[in-house]
This record gives structure tokens, sequence and C-alpha cells, in this order.
């Protein structure tokens, strides 16, 4: 009988070592996925740097000229999703009134995002909340956009009607500036200046490597 007992404490000792063994090899396993994932993002961005962006994306692009497309601050502290609000101010060419100008808000979109490591937040699919039905094919190709070049936000540069920086998420800019205008806003100055054209209207910034 105490042959038993001692055989069954063995049995059961080699039972939760083997059980272990296979929690640890499974961190393991995940641990390095996830590294090799980021890995390869990092060198994918890497060559995409030095790739020109293709005609029939800088035209994508345009769909965003003049637009805003800024976050908005929720009372939730959810991370899982990341809401954006996408307006439009039409200035009048014939006054500087802020009163001759048009307003439109076309709508406000949710992105679902995964964590893709170092607190990045990669966004994946999107669900339009609010929307005008007017603007629902506009609002449906934004949000396209968004995911397609992981977007960060949409601003408008200060100081010009028209003037537009596409913020992506690893902090490269795209300007699309009509006709080379003069870029007067001392913050933007500096990244146009260090931009590249990717045609005549449109500049590319990319960050500094580290």
């Amino acid at each position: 009988m105490p042959q038993n007992q001692f055989t069954n404490k063995i049995s059961a000792f080699i039972g939760i070592a083997l059980l272990l063994g296979i929690i640890a090899f499974t961190i393991f396993i995940n641990f390095y996925q996830k590294n090799t994932i980021k890995e390869i993002k990092k060198e994918k961005f890497k060559k995409r740097r030095n790739q020109p962006f293709a005609p029939n994306e800088l035209l994508k692009f345009w769909e965003l000229e003049g637009l805003r497309a800024d976050k908005i601050a929720l009372r939730t502290k959810k991370q899982s999703n990341i809401y954006i609000s996408i307006s439009k101010t039409i200035h009048s060419l014939e006054s500087d009134s802020s009163k001759d100008s048009l307003f439109i808000h076309y709508g406000a979109v949710r992105f679902s995002t995964i964590n893709s490591g170092e607190n990045d937040e990669e966004l994946t699919d999107f669900k339009i909340t609010i929307i005008n039905d007017t603007y629902l094919d506009l609002v449906q190709r934004i949000g396209n956009l968004f995911i397609d070049y992981q977007i960060h936000s949409v601003s408008i540069l200060p100081k010009s009607n028209y003037s537009t920086c596409i913020n992506l998420k690893d902090s490269s800019k795209v300007f699309l500036i009509k006709g080379n205008k003069k870029i007067e806003n001392s913050y933007y100055k500096e990244f146009v200046k260090e931009a590249r054209f990717l045609n005549d209207s449109t500049k590319l910034y990319l960050p500094k490597s580290k």
C-alpha cells in the first residue's frame, strides 16, 4: 500500500510538472509570436518608407482634402474603440468672417482596435455611429482609408482654407497643398520644409529614424 501511495505521488508530481511545462511553453510561444509580428511590422514599415505611393493611392488621399477628422474624447476609459468625428468648414472666398463659413458635420465613426505592441493601437474595422444619409458613401470611404493607411487624424493647416495634413499613426504626414501654396503656420512649415513631393501638390513627411 505505501508503494502505491509513493507511485501515486510520483505520478501526480510528473503530471503537475508536465502541466507547468505546457503552460510555460504556451506563454513562451505567444511572447515569441508577438515579438515576431512586431519585428515584421517594423521591417514592412522600413520598406514602405522607401517606396512611393501609387497614383491611385494619392487620389484616395485627396478625398480627405479640407476635412477635419479628430478623436472624440469620451468619458469611458475603454480602450478597445476609437471614435472619430468627421467635418468640414467651407470658408467664403469673399469674406474673412466666420459668419460666412459653412460647417458640415458628415458623421462619426467607431473604430475597433487591437494592441499591436508598445501601447500602439491598430485600427481593424469600423462602424458608422452618426450619419447624414447624404454623406454615407463618403464616410464609408473615409473609414476604409483610415484602416488602409492607419490614419491617426486629419487636420486643416491654420491660415489655409483647404491645405490639409493627414497624420499617420507612424508619425508620417501627408500634406495636400494645391499650387504649392505658401505655408505660414510655423509648426507645419518645418514639416513641409522637410517633406518631399509625391506629385505637384502632395508632399510626404517621414519621421527621422531613431
